[in-house]
């Protein structure tokens, strides 16, 4: 058993993460026996995965259509994680503004604000604003998605006492809603950005965690380890948050087993490397592997903007920040100072010269950077895939822009590269530019079954995939009430068409013990 001023080097899930999928298991259990009208032994529960991709806003809509609709036929409850990458999360974009017009309710982006994002060499959707993080749960569990908007900041709270709140508004007004309320507090931003420009590790994803704030319009103060009770307790699926190793990244690319990195609500670490640290203690200095000097736990405002590191325009974020120049000069003069390094995410490194730790990069550096994961594959496969959560089937909702298969086709590399079991992909199956709305990809003991989903297809599109690929551009940030409304009812559509294909995998899955769990 590890302490918790300890960093763990091993594979083995966290004692909490154990806890949580045991108490799950007995709710997938009981979901699938109502479902299929099978009985099986606990052991035998499948693992089943919801990934998200990224897209923007697009994708922010999707994903929330997509998990009402999985609660609406009942599967939901069969979901052991929650994955999400990038705009799966409820924020998209720093430069969203609020439409005068009350009679649009339309959020709005600047053109000129969009050709002036910056993009840097490593980013191939530089467009695409990212965030790995499975918002619906950090709001309050999937029950949260329809409830009234002027409750979300009580939503994990509420949560703990009574997770069945009456439905008090539409998923539609409340979309709406958290696109157009306007209630954010310019100092309550400044007096953050003070405090972090004490931070000796100060960086451009404390700026961005600003951002965020001016986008959700709500400063989310606590801290992920404020959510084990919420992860334990067997009503949610476990969530998974997912970050990349900037420099591993840079040198290695995504499928370097160095470059993945995960939390969770109760450990943070490197997901392929098995080295983890409490989450607790993420952003403390480590030497040696023990606890030397423990430092303020990282609010979720800040992880939001270590997850959502959206490479955008600092000449933009920084208008956001003059108006208060006299008292903000430090501020000013350190993200100066960070701009120029383009400095993100630098956190102390809890491996510094930690023995049993191969990487040269992870063994020297007193400090590591982590940015989003959506710069690397845009959908968090490396952490689901890891072979102790076994995974017997992932539900994959692609919601990015250019080719619909390109995150499962980067996974099938991943996992090539690194000798992880992964199904046959049949590119030759694949039209990118006339999509169907499902595709399975079959696998067999030793690999997880993996579904995909294209957000626009022939099924929901007919032949109009371009048109609504168009009018739903990441580029494009203006969504009406009605633009929402569609592409809610498209999301939906894709889960509700295919309910009976995920029902009898799923069966195929028990039916011939193909679970992975002996």
């Amino acid at each position: 058993m590890r302490e918790d001023n300890e960093v763990r080097v091993s594979s083995d899930l966290s004692e909490g993460e154990i806890k949580a999928t045991q108490n799950r298991r007995e709710r997938v259990k009981t979901c699938l026996h109502e479902l299929l009208d099978v009985h099986f032994e606990e052991d035998n529960v499948p693992n089943i995965v919801v990934l998200g991709s990224g897209g923007g806003l697009r994708a922010m809509i999707a994903l929330l259509g997509t998990l009402v609709e999985l609660k609406n036929q009942n599967i939901l409850d069969a979901v052991m994680y929650l994955c999400g990458v990038s705009g799966s999360t409820c924020y998209n974009s720093p430069y969203l503004q609020v439409n005068d017009d009350e009679e649009s309710r339309k959020v709005t982006t600047s053109q000129e604000n969009v050709e002036n994002f910056w993009v840097p060499y490593y980013s191939e959707e530089p467009y695409v604003v990212s965030a790995v993080i499975p918002n619906i749960l950090r709001l309050g569990g999937y029950d949260a998605i329809q409830n009234d908007l002027d409750r979300l900041d009580r939503c994990m709270s509420m949560l703990y006492t009574d997770w069945k709140w009456s439905e008090k508004l539409s998923l539609e007004e409340n979309l709406i809603k958290i696109l157009t309320v306007d209630s954010w507090d310019f100092w309550k931003a400044i007096d953050y950005l003070e405090e972090s420009s004490e931070d000796e590790n100060y960086s451009l994803t404390d700026v961005w965690a600003c951002v965020v704030y001016t986008i959700l319009h709500q400063f989310d103060e606590k801290e992920l380890t404020d959510y084990k009770n919420a992860s334990e307790s067997g009503i949610n699926p476990y969530p998974i948050y997912a970050a990349v190793d900037k420099e591993k990244l840079s040198e290695a690319g995504a499928s370097s087993p160095g470059t993945w990195f995960e939390f969770t609500p109760h450990e943070a670490g490197y997901t392929a490397l098995g080295a983890f640290v409490s989450t607790e203690n993420f952003g403390s200095k480590f030497e040696k592997g023990t606890l030397m000097e423990k430092n303020k736990k990282k609010t979720i405002c800040y992880m939001q903007g270590l997850w959502g590191s959206a490479l955008g325009s600092m000449e933009e974020i920084l208008k956001a920040i003059l108006a208060g120049l006299w008292s903000i000069f430090r501020i000013l003069t350190k993200t100066t100072k960070c701009t120029l390094k383009w400095r993100w995410g630098t956190t102390n490194n809890f491996l510094y010269k930690c023995p049993n730790i191969q990487s040269s990069h992870l063994f020297e550096n007193k400090t590591i950077s982590l940015i989003d994961a959506g710069l690397a594959i845009n959908s968090a496969y490396p952490l689901v895939l890891k072979k102790q959560r076994q995974t017997d089937l992932i539900l994959s909702f692609d919601f990015s822009s250019g080719d619909p298969f390109e995150t499962v086709k980067k996974a099938a590399d991943y996992c090539q590269k690194n000798d992880i079991p992964f199904p046959k992909i049949e590119k030759q199956k694949m039209d990118k530019e006339s999509p169907s709305d499902c595709y399975v990809f079959r696998g067999d003991k030793s690999c997880p079954t993996v579904i995909h989903f294209p957000l626009f297809n022939k099924v929901n599109c007919s032949d109009k995939i371009e048109e609504y690929r168009s009018k739903f551009c990441t580029r494009n940030m203006s969504y009406s009430e009605t633009n929402i409304k569609d592409l809610l009812a498209k999301a939906k559509l894709n889960v509700s068409n295919n309910s009976k294909k995920i029902l009898q995998e799923i069966q195929l899955l028990l039916s011939s013990s193909h679970t992975n769990k002996f």
